[in-house]
This record gives structure tokens, sequence and C-alpha cells, in this order.
């Protein structure tokens, strides 16, 4: 399809901030009626395949959008990102802004298109 995998990255929500799909099993404890609350989602990042190397690409930018887009601020040094998630009464499942920025920041340059290939709410949109 003309996209390649980078990363993945692993977002961890607090417990208090998760839907409780145990209440059921905390009653009967009967065998297969287990459900984890999960407070884990993973986002995937993928780029335009290329055959040439990272270096060939950052090349491709001016000296002025490299020195634009470099991150400046404290930055992960995991894929395991711990960010509280954003509630919305018409969307159950926003991605919060912050986690958005986060990946527009670490994986593409100023000006660059970024593309959402789910949409859901829009909150990665707005975030570019």
């Amino acid at each position: 399809m003309g996209w390649e995998f980078i990363d993945d990255i692993v977002w961890i929500k607090p417990e208090a901030s998760v839907k409780n799909r145990n209440a059921g099993f905390l009653q009967h404890r009967k065998p297969l009626g287990y459900k984890p609350n999960p407070r884990t989602e993973y986002l995937m990042v993928y780029r335009k395949i290329t055959h040439k190397l990272l270096d060939w690409n950052i090349r491709q930018y001016s000296n002025e959008i490299i020195n634009k887009s470099k991150v400046l601020d404290k930055y992960e040094t995991s894929n395991v990102w711990s960010i509280d998630p954003t509630f919305d009464q018409i969307h159950s499942a926003v991605f919060p802004v912050e986690l958005c920025c986060r990946v527009i920041t670490f994986y593409s340059f100023i000006d660059d298109l970024v593309f959402d290939p789910f949409g859901g709410s829009g909150t990665f949109a707005k975030a570019a």
C-alpha cells in the first residue's frame, strides 16, 4: 500500500480512567468471565516507503526547516507513554491532543503532511 512501519507507541492510561470490564467477574469468578480493564492502546507510526537512507531524506529539508523542527523540549526515551486521556460524550476513545502533538513532533518536520487513516474525532488533525 506504499507505507512502511516505523514504530509502535504504547499509550498507558491511569486505571481510574478506563471502563470497568471486570465487575461481573468480581461477583461470580467463573473461568472465561475474566475481562481485564484495558489501560493501554497502541499507536502505529508509518511513513511512505522509500529505498533511500534516513540521512538522504533529512537532507531534502532546508537547514531552516531542520532547525525549526528540532525537538528541544523534554522527549520520550521509550515507546511507552503515560498520558491522561481526554473524555468526550460523543466519541468514546478520543486521543489527547498531547499524545497527537508528541507523535507529530517526534516523527515529522514543520510543514510536513501528516495522515491519520482512521480520523476518529479529529484530534490528530486538530493537533497538526
